[in-house]
């Protein structure tokens, strides 16, 4: 028979988690940004005045873990918000077009990445480097770039070539609809060939 598992104890020194209520409150609070109706919508029960109720959310919004994770979603949002479909389309046509050979520098050597054009940076997916000692450095440890990896040109024109309609499933029902095919002469019937 197996031990039971046994949790540990909250401490009196470690915060209580926040209730569902408390978590309903704030995610109203950082959508709509109202205490009041935040209070009442997560669930709470209204008090016997308004002006006892303002000061239930007042004392609620006072704890650190409300304003703490209320904070926390705002930036999630504000985060989310950023992503726009410009930005996307920004992004895919940075990989797709961006020239890889302004990595390196005009004695063919690659060029550090703050000297690399934000449109070229944009598509290095990682750096490989290694560490050792340099000879002729008097013996100080360097770091030399072995690799780059940028985003694959392929796939980012697929993806926007797709999405523009270009290719895919889609193109060719709305081609089809679209374009109706090329009738010299009368009606393409092959019967009537």
């Amino acid at each position: 028979m197996a031990a039971p598992k046994t949790t540990r104890r909250r401490h009196k020194t470690d915060r209580p988690p926040l209730t569902v209520r408390e978590v309903r409150f704030c995610q109203a609070v950082a959508v709509g940004g109202n205490g009041y109706r935040s209070y009442l919508d997560a669930g709470f029960p209204p008090r016997g005045t308004r002006a006892a109720t303002d000061q239930a959310v007042r004392r609620l919004v006072r704890k650190r873990q409300i304003r703490e994770y209320i904070r926390k979603l705002q930036q999630e949002a504000a985060d989310a918000a950023m992503v726009t479909v410009e930005r996307l389309a920004q992004q895919l046509a940075r990989a797709a077009f961006a020239d890889r050979r302004k990595l390196f520098g005009a004695d063919g050597r690659l060029l550090p990445p703050p000297d690399w054009p934000d449109d070229v940076a944009a598509c290095v997916e990682g750096v490989d480097v290694e560490e050792g000692r340099g000879e002729g450095t008097g013996g100080k440890s360097r770091v030399r770039t072995t690799k780059v990896r940028t985003a694959r040109r392929a796939e980012a024109l697929r993806v926007l070539a797709e999405w523009t309609g270009m290719i895919g499933p889609e193109k060719g029902k709305a081609s089809a609809a679209a374009h109706p095919p090329l009738v010299v002469g009368g009606e393409a019937d092959p019967a009537a060939l």
